[in-house]
């Protein structure tokens, strides 16, 4: 079983990094172990929806008929941005699964931290040691664990 893992996460990238220590100094150290790139947010619009008008019709108030609508885009970036977020939690899950470990450290921007985590099983969510609330994503890996001190 590995002691802990740190989870950082944005909406386009997922890094698990291992937190061991040193056999002989016994200091701690990080090790990348797996990276994710969720597919959704790579996704043009356009690979998402059509641009051709004209699929709903439209009443024109005198007559009744009318030309046709271009349709609504009925909220397509939340719902783009909510998948993304429980594609996050899947992943999440899978890791600290498959990593059995006992306690995980996680970081995210505080837009979206607290709805990946709701997102999670409790027990998952129970074995949460640190949360940080910001976007570590880019941050080199030796500066990382200051940021959970």
């Amino acid at each position: 079983m590995t002691d802990k893992l740190i989870i950082l996460t944005d909406l386009g990238t997922l890094k698990a990094l291992r937190l061991s220590h040193h056999e002989l100094t016994g200091k701690p150290q990080l090790k990348l172990i797996e990276q994710r790139d969720p597919v959704a947010p790579h996704l043009r619009v356009s690979d998402t929806v059509t641009d051709q008008a004209g699929r709903f019709p439209m009443q024109n108030g005198a007559t009744g008929m009318g030309q046709m609508s271009n349709g609504e885009n009925h909220h397509l970036e939340q719902e783009s941005q909510r998948r993304t977020l429980k594609l996050l939690a899947d992943s999440i899950g899978e890791i600290l699964e498959k990593e059995d470990v006992r306690y995980w450290y996680f970081a995210a921007r505080p837009q979206i931290d607290q709805k990946i985590l709701e997102q999670l099983p409790a027990p998952v969510r129970g074995r949460l040691q640190k949360q940080v609330r910001s976007d570590l994503t880019k941050v080199e890996t030796g500066k990382i664990l200051s940021y959970f001190e």
